[in-house]
């Protein structure tokens, strides 16, 4: 497959770690040093520890979430990258049925490994959210 090809397989199988609560898929995308953020959340994670421990805390009153991304826009330069997609986040909070819509952007600088592209930082930035009542 092309870098291109390669670099939107992670950015996918990211997403689908985050919608299936795999933290080992989830972990596997980044450097070991890699870090993901939410500015506008005041959260931060640094290296896989950090991952492991923080991502399962912040989905812990939460039923169910699906994040479906768009294509990224990628740039390849030699052994680093960087990519920009949009995604769309869909959750259901345990108490209450509170449902939650999530649009936002991901930033992504990437590197190459000899196990292929991993994250070396994702940003994300919340574009808008929607919060309403479910009904059962």
């Amino acid at each position: 497959m092309s870098d291109e090809a390669d670099i939107q397989r992670l950015i996918s199988v990211y997403h689908e770690g985050a919608s299936t609560y795999d933290w080992d898929q989830i972990v596997g995308t980044f450097l070991p040093d890699g870090v993901w953020e939410v500015p506008a959340m005041g959260m931060r994670c640094e290296g896989h520890d950090e991952l492991r421990t923080q991502m399962p805390e912040l989905v812990a009153s939460i039923e169910y979430l699906v994040q479906i991304n768009a294509p990224a826009i990628i740039d390849v330069d030699g052994d680093g990258a960087t990519a920009r997609s949009l995604i769309r986040e869909c959750a259901q909070f345990r108490d209450g049925g509170v449902l939650m819509d999530v649009v936002g952007r991901f930033v992504d600088e990437l590197q190459r490994t000899p196990g292929g592209w991993r994250f070396a930082h994702r940003t994300f930035t919340i574009i808008g959210t929607h919060v309403t009542e479910g009904r059962g």
